[in-house]
């Protein structure tokens, strides 16, 4: 797991190697929100052996349930939940999480604003924020 600290004059984020880049400079809060919410929505409830309590609860509320109304209320009390997570997020203002049958593929988009009043943006089809299992 990358450690991401925000320092003002800028931090170390890890990106894909296949990219050729091993290190990347966040300059800006929102590359720094970016890059610790991609890693929180990764992070699997009982992973960490230090305290198997942090993580999302991947197992037992979402994986492996039915798409009904109810469980996908679950997802979406769940992601709010990491996206309120971070201490940087200062409100949500759009949030969508939506499930297609066919596939058995939840996606999500969110739009948050930080603490210094910008807003970061993802989308269904941001590869920071696809998790396989």
């Amino acid at each position: 797991m990358a450690l991401v600290r925000f320092v003002p004059a800028g931090d170390v984020a890890f990106v894909d190697s296949d990219s050729g880049r091993r290190v990347k400079l966040t300059t800006t809060l929102g590359e720094y929100v970016r890059v610790k919410l991609s890693q929180r929505f990764k992070w699997f409830a009982g992973e960490w052996f230090r305290d198997t309590r942090k993580g999302v609860p991947y197992f037992p509320q979402i994986l492996g349930k039915t798409g009904s109304a109810a469980n996908l209320n679950t997802v979406r009390a769940v992601f709010r939940q990491v996206l309120l997570s971070v201490p940087e997020v200062a409100t949500i203002d759009a949030f969508d999480v939506e499930f297609f049958r066919g596939t058995r593929r939840v996606m999500f988009d969110f739009r948050v604003s930080l603490v210094d009043a910008t807003t970061l943006v993802v989308q269904p089809t941001d590869d920071d924020f696809i998790i396989e299992v």
